[in-house]
């Protein structure tokens, strides 16, 4: 009995000492994981950003048919 009891306790020990390499390898990994507030600042950003490009794609476009219709009319 005594004899299974330190089998037992010696088995927990390895257990418990492969649980901290486990933690401690986890805790490391954890600070590179992205937080809630992270992800909505770049959803904030990106749409910010897809905004800014569809305004200044509209403003081209919206130059580009003006200076069209402005040689067509100088050219009849």
């Amino acid at each position: 009995m005594a004899e299974d009891l330190e089998q037992r306790v010696k088995k927990l020990e390895e257990d418990v000492t492969e649980i901290r390499v486990n933690i401690a390898t986890l805790t490391t990994r954890s600070e590179n994981f992205a937080t809630k507030s992270d992800i909505s600042d770049l959803r904030t950003t990106m749409q910010k950003e897809l905004r800014n490009q569809t305004f200044a794609f509209c403003t081209i476009l919206l130059a580009a048919v003006a200076a069209v219709t402005g040689i067509i009319s100088y050219l009849k």
